[in-house]
Formats: C-alpha cells, sequence, structure tokens
C-alpha cells in the first residue's frame, strides 16, 4: 500500500493510525468503517500483525505529542495518565514486534 492513499483519509505525514488513535477507540477502529474501507479500497485483509504495532506506536506517539497540553491548564494529574498510557503503549508495542509475523 503506499505511504498515502486519499481513499482511506488524511494520513499523510504518518500512518492512518496516529488520526484513529486520536479520535476512537481501536475496537471502533478496527472493527468499524474505517476496517471495512480500508480492505474495500486495498482488495486485502488488515494484517492483525500490523494492526497491533500500527496502533501501539500511534497510541505512544499521541501521548507524547500532547503530553505538554494538560500542563497548560496545571493538570499534572492528566499528564501522569497519559505518561502511564503511554507506558503501557510501550509495553504493547514490545510485545507486538518480538511476536512473530505471520505469513
Amino acid at each position: 500500500m503506499p505511504f498515502y492513499d486519499h481513499r482511506l483519509g488524511n494520513a499523510f505525514v504518518g500512518p492512518a493510525f496516529v488520526d484513529l488513535e486520536s479520535i476512537a477507540t481501536r475496537e471502533r477502529a478496527l472493527h468499524g468503517v474505517y476496517a471495512r474501507r480500508w480492505e474495500r479500497a486495498t482488495g486485502r485483509q488488515r494484517d492483525e500483525w500490523l494492526d497491533d504495532v500500527g496502533w501501539a506506536w500511534a497510541k505512544i506517539q499521541i501521548r507524547a505529542q500532547y503530553l505538554a497540553f494538560p500542563l497548560t491548564r496545571d493538570d499534572v494529574g492528566a499528564c501522569l495518565q497519559m505518561t502511564a498510557e503511554g507506558d503501557r503503549a510501550l509495553d504493547a508495542l514490545g510485545v507486538a514486534l518480538a511476536r512473530r509475523r505471520r505469513g
């Protein structure tokens, strides 16, 4: 699949998972409209391993990108929560990368 495909959304500077992670839960994104559109546009089924890797990476990236935002409201608790979520996502990314890819 090309780096950017206008039929799949606006993921021009990064994977679609980055766009999806900031607006939807993993379950909604990977089992809903996005999944059906991706499969229709590419003519292939999604790769579960790539879904795991892409989603974990996107969760880490989004948490890091927006980590400073709660500090503008003096919300240290939100920063700690985002850091913990990013940490869990980093663990999930490690597990996904260590798992053998099928096929």
